[in-house]
């Protein structure tokens, strides 16, 4: 799983992979279960757990795309330097 090697590489907190298996395995009860034991309470706190996930997911592929775009830059650099 991507988010397994973010996590565990450091570039995202553990918590979000946490997060994500509690949320599958909450959507796995709720289509299997007779009667779900999800509550208003569990629904509110993953929907605060997922937007706390977009906004740092967000954050590290603008870090990500800077530091690509720095890193192109010095290749051209060292390429005209070399010309």
């Amino acid at each position: 799983m991507a988010l397994r090697f973010i996590t565990k590489s450091g570039l995202m907190n553990r918590k979000f992979h946490r997060y994500l298996i509690n949320a599958f395995s909450a959507r796995s009860e709720s289509d299997y279960l007779a009667v779900p034991e999800a509550t208003e309470k569990s629904a509110l706190l993953m929907n605060e757990q997922a937007k706390e996930y977009l906004t740092s997911s967000k954050r590290l592929f603008k870090d990500l795309i800077t530091a690509k775009m720095r890193l192109i830059m010095r290749v051209k650099i060292n390429q005209a330097n070399l010309n």
